[in-house]
Parts: structure tokens; C-alpha cells; sequence
């Protein structure tokens, strides 16, 4: 496909020629990019991660493909986001992507990573040097050759739609992200455009330079998130005034920050940026051009925190959708990029039809129910696993999700059927059937699944996690509490500043009348999130057993305001006052 546009180049009478000369089909993995691709002549699939400078093959990938590990090259350090990450290297003989094939590829390998059901990252040095459209809400990225285009205006799709404009620095070996200038609160602040991140977010720095602390009122937690370097950090979500990135303005928004920082930039725009904007990178320009899709720019989903609408911008009316899928894979796609994007009645009517073009393809019936269960439709969601099972019965996605609705429904046979299934299939799903049971109370049986899962996994990348997990269900639980103040010793030596796992192991102590030691746990954890309510609840219930009546009462008051219904919970699970 070849799309002249109407700007005039130099020479005056030379107009632009842009040349679409690949397009690779994407799709959303909840929030994350996925791509498939061939290695070797065997399929894999690849998160495109525009952030990461080397593509990498996860561990289990190179056993997969039956490919051979060396050394990285002496004194090679990959340092990410929380940490160092240990690497070796790999050749690919032929990595089939774009056209023409890539030949004989070095990947970088992950030597701790764990298996997340990708086979590796495509990063920019595959990506990073070619003009590019990022247009993750159609389900694709197109790769374009531009010809006499040194000034023309190269958002083909806009049809007289506001374009935004962004200068970007070069792409060099040296220089290999995509950065620029965005501001903050009237705060000029670096960005870079990451599509390995499945969210957005500050730096410590880069917040305290557009006046955001977590100490302020109107700031509430975030959760956890993770970078590359396999350590979680604290997360937290503020109010922005206004933000501002290529002549696109966003007013009265909420932007999370987290703890660390990075050297060239003090912004990350992850998925959820790239999902509310049809995005053009013009590497040969050294510009970046976008539209505004609709829906909300930033992503502030964790677990209890409540979505964001979408914010008012201005100057950027959504953009029209002018490419309509054909078939069922684009319909499929289009689908999983409005779940990712929340709109989830659009992701149904595109599901449905996906089924209608192929009533045949369980993995159609599964989205629609993940969609129509996250539209809070959980009848109906139920009878599309089940469908999906009829169509596919070792789908172990299904029977997950039929099994979380069973269990919920007080089903516990049929739950427990699903997920002795589930993991049969997939024995990685232990952990997230604990995690399930322990939500649902059931911490019996959450122990016995983390502890199953502990036991075959002596030395995975997870296992701080886990341990984690299975200290604060036994904190809960009220069982095994010596054993729960080891797992979260050792997950705190492999990640010390974790509000979660402090407030864990305080309410552990506190389960063991060690008050003083818990209450320095729930300081710990309140500084980190200072409306963490576990936290403020426990050091409340501590300080009343300790006679300071004005303190404790304070304390409860406040958890109880910021998480209703906790006091009642807490009571339930013998941790009353």
C-alpha cells in the first residue's frame, strides 16, 4: 500500500510518499501487546515492548525451540527498572516477523525469568529504527518506508482530525528509546513511550518535581508494580492538574508514580497511552504523531481501586474508526483491545462477532466470557466457558474462570474439580487457585496449594511472592504463624520495602501478642502507603491491647474510612479490637 500525502516537500512540486510495506497483528493480553512470530520455523509469541533496548527470549522459550546458551559478552550488566537481570545470549537462525525474514538474530535470555505464557520480548533493536504506526486498538502495528515525507504531517488516518505532534530524540545504539518532552503540572518532565509497561506512571523524582507526595490526602495506593529486574515496588495515584504532550492537553486527571527512578526520564507511558492513541513513530523525522481513540489516558486499575472516567482533553475529539475488521482474527483483536481499554460492551459485540464468523473457535466463547464477567454478566459468562470446554475441554483459562464462579456460587465440588483440572493441564495455576481460595476465606486450603506449589518450585523466580502470599493467608488464617513470620522475613530480604508484606508480618505479630515489633511493622508499612488500611487497622487493634485507648481508636477510625466493612471482616477473622 502506497499513501500519498497532500504536504508539499522539497522539492516545492514532490509530494510525500508513504509506503506500508508490513503489518503484524496484535493482541491484547489484558494490557500487554502480543505478538506471533516464528523462531526457526516454530511459532512463539512476543510482547512488543518499545522500552526494552535488546529483544529476549525467556528460559523455557530457548528449551522450547531447542536452541543452545552462551555467555553474554564480558563486563555486559542489564540493569532494569528494580534491579540487575542476570542474562546469556542465544542465536536464532531465522526469526520470521517482517518481511524479509531476520537471519541469524541474537537474543538476550532472562536467566531468571519465569514463565508468564510469552516466549520473549521484541524490543527496539528488531523494531526501533523504522517508521512505525502503533495502533493497538485496531489490533496492529503497521511498518512504513517514507520517500520525500521531511515535512509532511504523517498521521494518514487523521482525515482532518487535530494531529499531535512530538519532537523525539534520534535513534541511536546509544539512544534507542522513544523520548521526549511532555509536562506535568507545568512541570517539564522526559518521557519515554513504553509498550512493556501496562500502565503509566511517574517516577519518585519526576512526582515530587510536579508536586505529588504520597503523603498528600488526595493520593491513594496504586498497588504493587514490577520492572525488569523481577522486584516489586510500591505504587501510588495522585491528582494532576493538567498534563500536556504534544500540543494534547488532559486537565483533572489522576497519574500514578511509583518507587524508583530511571536515568533518562522521570515519565513512562505504558499500554494504557498507547491504547487511548493511534500513534505514528517517525524515526525519520525524529517526530512522533497521535490522535486521541477515546476512553481513559491513563490506567488506574488494582485490585480496589475504582477506574477513572475518561478525562476531559483538550483539543482532542476521539478519532473515527475507519478500519473495520473482515474477519474473525480482527474482529477478535479489536475486542481484546476495548476489554484492555474497559469498554467491555464494545469487547462483546466484537466477540460476538468473532463466534458468529467461527462458531467453532473456543478461544471466542472464552474472551466474551472473560468480557461479559468483567461487565459483571457472571450467569451468562458461565455458559461461555462452558461452551468454550465443550469446544475445547483442556482450555485451562476456562476452567479457571468457570472454577473462581463455582466457588463463588458456594459450588464447592465443582470448583474444586475445575481447578484440580486447570492444573493438570497447567501446574503453574497452583499459585493463582491458592490466591483464589484465599480470597474466598478458604485459607486451609489456600495453604496446602502455596505450600504444594513451594515444594516443586524450591528455587523459581516467584517464590518471594508466594511466600509473601502464603504469610499474609496465614495471618488471616490465624494458623501456622511461626511459619508465617519466616515466609515474610524471607520475602522482605529479597524485596525490604513492600507496604503489603510489612503489614502482613505485622498482623502476624500481632496474632503472637508481639505488639511493639508489630506496631514498628505497621510504621513501616504506613509510610510506605500512608491509607493502607490493614495496616492503620492493625496498629489501631496493637495500641488499644496496649492501653493507649486515643491512639488505637484514631487508628481504626481511619482504616475504617478509607475500607468500610473492614472492622467487620476483621472481627470475622478474630482480629477484633
Amino acid at each position: 500500500m502506497v499513501i500519498a500525502l497532500a504536504v508539499a516537500a522539497a522539492p516545492a512540486f514532490a509530494k510525500c510518499q508513504l509506503q506500508k510495506f508490513d503489518e503484524i497483528p496484535v493482541t491484547m493480553r489484558g494490557p500487554r501487546p502480543v505478538i506471533a512470530a516464528k523462531v526457526n520455523g516454530v511459532e512463539g509469541h512476543f510482547l512488543v515492548d518499545t522500552g526494552a533496548f535488546f529483544s529476549f527470549l525467556h528460559p523455557a522459550a530457548v528449551k522450547r525451540f531447542g536452541l543452545s546458551l552462551s555467555p553474554a559478552p564480558w563486563g555486559m550488566s542489564v540493569n532494569g527498572l528494580t534491579g540487575q537481570v542476570a542474562v546469556k545470549v542465544t542465536r536464532v537462525k531465522t526469526f520470521a516477523l517482517l518481511q524479509p525474514d531476520f537471519h541469524n538474530v541474537d537474543f538476550l535470555v532472562d536467566v531468571d525469568a519465569a514463565d508468564n505464557g510469552i516466549d520473549g520480548i521484541v524490543g527496539q533493536n528488531l523494531l526501533g529504527f523504522s517508521d512505525i504506526e502503533y495502533d493497538l486498538g485496531g489490533g496492529a502495528i503497521r511498518v512504513f518506508k517514507s520517500v520525500g515525507c521531511q515535512n509532511a504531517e504523517l498521521a494518514y488516518w487523521a482525515q482532518g482530525q487535530s494531529v499531535s505532534m512530538l519532537s523525539i530524540d534520534p535513534a541511536s545504539p546509544q539512544a534507542d528509546r522513544i523520548r521526549g518532552e511532555a509536562s506535568v503540572n507545568g512541570a517539564r518532565i522526559h518521557a519515554i513511550f513504553d509498550t512493556g509497561s501496562p500502565y503509566s506512571y511517574l517516577t519518585l523524582h519526576g512526582a515530587g518535581r510536579a508536586g505529588l507526595a504520597r503523603t498528600d490526602p488526595a493520593v491513594t495506593s496504586g498497588g504493587l508494580v514490577a520492572g525488569a529486574g523481577g522486584r516489586f515496588v510500591d505504587s501510588w495515584i495522585g491528582p494532576v492538574k493538567s498534563f500536556e504532550l504534544g500540543g494534547e492537553k488532559v486537565e483533572n486527571t489522576r497519574l500514578r508514580f511509583a518507587g524508583f527512578d530511571m536515568d533518562d526520564a522521570d515519565l513512562n507511558l505504558g499500554d494504557d497511552f498507547f491504547l487511548s492513541h493511534r500513534i505514528f513513530v517517525a524515526r525519520s523525522q525524529n517526530r512522533m504523531y497521535f490522535t486521541y481513540n477515546g476512553g481513559p489516558v491513563f490506567n488506574l486499575q488494582h485490585t480496589g481501586q475504582a477506574s477513572a472516567p475518561a478525562p476531559s482533553i483538550a483539543g482532542g475529539s476521539p478519532a473515527p474508526i475507519i478500519d473495520v475488521p473482515t474477519d474473525a482474527a480482527g474482529y477478535a483483536r479489536r475486542a481484546a483491545a476495548f476489554a484492555a481499554r474497559r469498554e467491555f460492551e464494545a469487547a462483546i459485540a466484537d466477540d460476538t462477532q468473532a463466534i458468529q464468523l467461527e462458531p467453532q473457535d473456543a478461544t471466542h466463547f472464552f474472551d466474551r466470557g472473560v468480557a461479559r464477567l468483567q461487565n459483571h454478566q457472571p450467569i451468562i459468562a458461565m455458559e461461555d466457558f462452558g461452551q468454550a470446554l465443550k469446544l475445547k475441554p483442556d482450555m485451562s483459562g476456562a476452567m479457571m474462570m468457570r472454577g473462581e464462579l463455582r466457588l463463588v456460587s458456594h459450588d464447592d465440588a465443582g470448583a474444586k474439580a475445575d481447578f484440580d483440572a486447570a492444573i493438570r493441564v497447567d501446574p503453574s495455576l497452583s499459585v493463582r487457585v491458592a490466591e483464589t481460595y484465599a480470597r474466598a476465606g478458604r485459607y486451609d486450603t489456600a495453604d496446602a496449594a502455596f505450600s504444594d506449589w513451594l515444594t516443586t518450585h524450591p528455587k523459581d523466580p516467584a517464590t518471594p511472592g508466594v511466600l509473601a502470599a502464603r504469610c499474609r493467608s496465614r495471618a488471616f488464617w490465624g494458623q501456622k504463624l511461626d511459619g508465617a513470620l519466616a515466609d515474610c522475613d524471607q520475602a522482605l530480604r529479597a524485596a525490604p520495602h513492600i507496604s503489603e508484606v510489612l503489614a502482613s508480618r505485622g498482623l502476624v505479630k500481632l496474632r503472637l501478642s508481639q505488639l511493639d515489633p508489630a506496631i514498628a511493622d505497621f510504621d513501616a508499612a504506613i509510610q510506605l502507603q500512608p491509607k493502607a488500611s490493614w495496616a492503620l487497622y492493625g496498629r489501631g487493634v496493637a495500641e488499644l491491647r496496649k492501653g493507649e485507648k486515643d491512639k488505637g481508636q484514631d487508628d481504626i477510625a481511619a482504616a475504617t474510612a478509607i475500607t468500610p466493612g473492614l472492622a467487620e471482616r476483621a472481627a470475622k477473622i478474630g482480629l477484633a479490637p
